[in-house]
């Protein structure tokens, strides 16, 4: 059965930047993730709507 989440040529998941290899894949995910975290640092964590999306996280665990 061929599994939807991958494309079918390749053994990659489906990406909105149509990426299908692996190790280009991971780059760019590392980079983006280093951006967003980046950007967090800069601007901070003041937005009242990441507190409260923040708080409803910590809610689900209890």
């Amino acid at each position: 059965m061929r599994d939807p989440y991958l494309y079918e040529d390749v053994p990659v998941l489906r990406n909105k930047l149509d990426i299908r290899t692996e190790k280009t894949l991971d780059l760019i995910e590392a980079e983006q993730s280093r951006t967003n975290m980046m950007l967090l640092y800069e601007q901070g964590f003041s937005n009242p709507f990441w507190l409260a999306y923040v708080r409803s996280i910590e809610m689900c665990k209890t």
